[in-house]
């Protein structure tokens, strides 16, 4: 009788310890919620938050950091949990610059080809935009290009970079930096 006893109090203490590993362990695992909302626009440049969301991992909280680091330079970090995820630019290139020029001092775009117009050029981790019809009298003579760059950790295609990239380049086309 005592050893019924002991193999119950025995069997009782390994689904105890059973539970309270598959409590640990499951309080321990990272979320794939997002636990923030997906912004509406890249620092005043207004975009679908259906484009961007994609490019966003899940998380707590969000950030974005408007950073202009010269007069040729707009660029706009978005963090989650302090970690880079998404950074898009606007970039003053000089006029005889193409697409081309552009995507070679962007890492992430610098072995992709460009569309049959030379308007686009992407990769799943990156894209660059040309801006047409885009003038501004502080920036004479020069063409105006945007790039994003994506966490590479991201498992995104390159059809949903080509539609972030064209979108936020023609946002880019219609905002203040065109007038």
């Amino acid at each position: 009788m005592r050893g019924i006893h002991l193999i119950a109090r025995r069997a009782m203490e390994a689904s105890t310890i059973i539970v309270a590993i598959g409590i640990l362990t499951s309080c321990s695992e990272p979320t794939d919620k997002k636990e923030y909302d997906t912004p509406k626009a890249l620092c005043g440049v207004s975009v679908d938050q259906n484009l961007i969301a994609p490019f966003l991992p899940s998380g707590e909280r969000i950030e974005i950091q408007e950073k202009n680091p010269s007069p040729n330079l707009k660029r706009c970090q978005v963090n989650v949990d302090g970690k880079m995820a998404l950074i898009a630019s606007e970039e003053w290139w000089e006029g005889g610059d193409d697409i081309i020029d552009v995507a070679k001092g962007n890492p992430e775009v610098d072995s992709a080809e460009p569309t049959d117009d030379g308007t686009y050029i992407y990769s799943r981790t990156g894209g660059v935009g040309r801006v047409k019809s885009c003038t501004n009298p502080d920036h004479p003579d020069q063409a105006l290009y945007t790039t994003i760059r994506a966490d590479s950790s991201n498992k995104i295609d390159e059809s949903t970079m080509q539609k972030l990239i064209a979108a936020y380049t023609k946002a880019v086309g219609r905002s203040s930096a065109c007038q």
